[in-house]
């Protein structure tokens, strides 16, 4: 009970402290200056004058698809010079657009100098927006181009050093469903669009994190500390693109490379799951209230009834609830089928293997694994409405389906890859 209660200890306290950090953080990346930051969004209006709003790499491939829009209201935020003072902006995350203009042709318009435009200031105080903490400084010293290449550099770095780090570790089997995710997130889109990009850095540094840390995570009462935090900074960073990955990936590998009896791991993985939804949704509701209260402006309610929009079953197209999730559903599916079709084949391979050595899996483990690989789903039933338009991104949730179909396999086929033991429990 001591322990427990401990634990329950250090949860409130990340909480705490992640609100006051980001709050701090928030108010101080809104007082740098942003007359550098102006020149930079102006000199990247004709990437989204060329490409438009939701440009695709490869035609007709919807995984491919750039968020322009986003991405244009997030230099828009960057570049914002009001008058208001430094914690009114950073609760209230101003951006200007042209009335009646989608916002990559508004961004177009306004930042290359067009004059005689109706423009309006817009808030987004729902969202943390805490990437600005990374972007304002960034666009100080560089355009929404430099920004492009850079992604690219990170995103690669980060996944080639989380394959040498399994490797290196005598894990390299699980260096292949990493290399799977990375394929089903898509690369080349994610390089290009800082809206998807922020939650990739998020979870392959949260996997490299663990990889690294053996001693850390070999006991079990810091799995629920570390979920706590990555729900903070997920809810902090995040722009509501495929958040339950940061979640699903890290906990497999965690169970993948420290097994324990599979009612032990069916009750960590509820207690880390509850830790990750306190810290995420803790995070999140504290950015309307400490919002509300400093800039007067009632975020709460805004907040309230996006929440529920996303969650309902209206987008205009006449489908009942429950026909919305599994179009929903249905849609984020197709944008990753290349990947699951070949993910598929391999649990396929795994199934011959483990019927020609007769092995023999532990069924509980196995539907453990078959839960992890529906909970993208049930997300897509939840957020129908936000699943069903934006699918060409939240689609990148279905990676940890993908992560749990090639456990599957390997647990199958007897290729669960020598996981160390863990240390008896020090807390609960």
């Amino acid at each position: 009970m001591k322990m427990r209660f401990k634990t329950c200890l250090k949860v409130l306290l990340v909480l705490a402290a992640a609100i006051t950090a980001g709050t701090v953080l928030m108010i101080a990346v809104y007082l740098l200056p942003v007359g550098a930051i102006k020149e930079n969004a102006a000199d990247s209006a004709d990437i989204f004058a060329a490409e438009g709003n939701y440009p695709k790499l490869i035609q007709r491939r919807f995984n491919t698809t750039l968020d322009n829009w986003t991405d244009a209201t997030i230099l828009a935020e960057a570049a914002y010079d009001g008058e208001e003072n430094a914690a009114v902006k950073a609760m209230l995350n101003f951006h200007e657009e042209v009335t009646g203009e989608n916002q990559a042709e508004s961004f177009v318009r306004i930042y290359s100098g067009e004059e005689g435009l109706n423009i309006q200031k817009a808030e987004y105080g729902r969202y943390w927006h805490g990437y600005l903490l990374f972007i304002k400084p960034l666009l100080m010293v560089m355009n929404y181009g430099g920004l492009r290449e850079l992604m690219a550099f990170v995103q690669l770095m980060l996944f080639a050093i989380l394959e040498y780090e399994l490797i290196r570790r005598k894990k390299g089997i699980y260096a292949v469903p990493t290399a799977f995710v990375y394929a089903l997130l898509n690369p080349a889109a994610v390089s290009m669009t800082i809206n998807y990009a922020i939650m990739f850095f998020l979870i392959f540094a949260e996997l490299i994190f663990i990889v690294r840390h053996d001693g850390i995570y070999r006991e079990r009462g810091n799995w629920v500390v570390h979920f706590a935090v990555v729900g903070c900074m997920t809810s902090f960073f995040d722009y509501l693109t495929y958040p339950l990955a940061g979640f699903g990936l890290a906990m497999l590998l965690l169970l993948a490379l420290y097994p324990d009896k599979p009612a032990e791991d069916l009750i960590q993985t509820v207690k880390s799951g509850a830790a990750w939804i306190f810290g995420y949704v803790g995070m999140w509701g504290s950015k309307w209230i400490i919002g509300t209260c400093i800039s007067g402006v009632n975020i709460i309610e805004n907040a309230r009834d996006t929440v529920a929009m996303r969650s309902g079953g209206d987008v205009g197209e006449g489908f009942s609830r429950l026909a919305l999730s599994f179009n929903a559903i249905y849609k984020n599916l197709s944008a990753g089928r290349l990947v699951l079709g070949i993910t598929l084949l391999v649990v396929l391979g795994c199934l011959v293997r483990a019927c020609v050595r007769k092995t023999r899996p532990d069924i509980r483990r196995l539907l453990l694994l078959c839960a992890f690989m529906a909970a993208p789903l049930l997300w897509y039933a939840f957020a129908a409405n936000h699943s069903y338009i934006h699918y060409f991104f939240t689609y990148r949730t279905l990676s940890v389906s993908v992560f749990a179909a090639l456990m599957f396999g390997f647990e199958l086929a007897g290729l669960n890859g020598g996981a160390a033991p863990l240390k008896p429990e020090t807390e609960d």
